[in-house]
C-alpha cells in the first residue's frame, strides 16, 4: 500500500512510499514465498497523460503507448528486503520527476512475491500546488491604518488556484 503521497494537493513530496507484504488471499495457514520487489509508475495528467520513464528520466511513454505495454512504465522502489514477509519501500526524488506546479499526478505501486505472483494495484492522485494563494481586504477601504470606533464589518477576498481551506485576520488593538 502507498503511504506517501498521502493527500490531494501537495506542496512537497521528497519520496514515494508504502509497505508491501506477502499473504496468501485470506489462507494465513499457507506458506508464503516472500517478497520479491515493488514497483511503481506515476502518470502526469492522468487518465489521459504520459508516463514517467525513469530510465531516460523523462515523460516518455504515451498513454496509449501504455494502454499496449502495460508493464513498461513500472520502475523498481528500493530498501524492500527480498524474501521477506513484509517490508517498507521507498523512491526518492532522484528516481521520480520534478514535480510541476498545478498538475496532477497518480502513482501506482504494485508487489511481486518470489514466485512472480503480483499484487493488485494501490493508486493515489494528487495536484503539486506550491503557488501562493492572496488575501485582500476590501472594507475597511484603503491603505495604512485605520481608527475607528464603529466597524460592524470587516470584509475581503481570497483566492488560490484550487481552493481557500481558510482565512485567519488579525487585529491590532492601539
Amino acid at each position: 500500500s502507498i503511504f506517501a503521497p498521502n493527500s490531494s494537493f501537495l506542496y512537497s513530496l521528497s519520496s514515494i512510499s508504502g509497505t508491501a507484504w506477502d499473504e496468501h488471499a485470506g489462507n494465513p495457514d499457507l506458506e508464503k514465498s516472500g517478497l520479491n520487489r515493488v514497483e511503481i509508475a506515476i502518470q502526469k495528467q492522468p487518465p489521459t497523460g504520459p508516463w514517467w520513464k525513469e530510465t531516460s528520466r523523462t515523460w516518455g511513454y504515451s498513454n496509449s503507448y501504455v494502454q499496449t505495454h502495460p508493464d513498461d512504465p513500472y520502475f523498481a522502489a528500493a530498501s524492500l528486503t527480498a524474501g521477506s514477509e513484509a517490508a517498507g519501500w521507498y523512491a526518492l526524488d532522484v528516481d521520480t520527476p520534478s514535480w510541476e506546479d498545478g498538475m496532477s499526478y497518480r502513482v501506482r505501486a504494485r508487489a511481486f512475491d518470489e514466485v512472480n505472483i503480483v499484487s493488485s494495484v494501490d493508486e493515489r492522485q494528487f495536484t503539486y500546488d506550491v503557488t501562493i494563494p492572496t488575501a485582500s481586504i476590501t472594507l475597511p477601504g484603503g491603505t495604512g491604518s485605520r481608527s475607528s470606533r464603529n466597524l460592524p464589518t470587516i470584509s475581503g477576498t481570497a483566492v488560490d488556484n484550487y481552493a481557500v481551506k481558510s482565512v485567519d485576520i488579525r487585529i491590532k488593538d492601539t
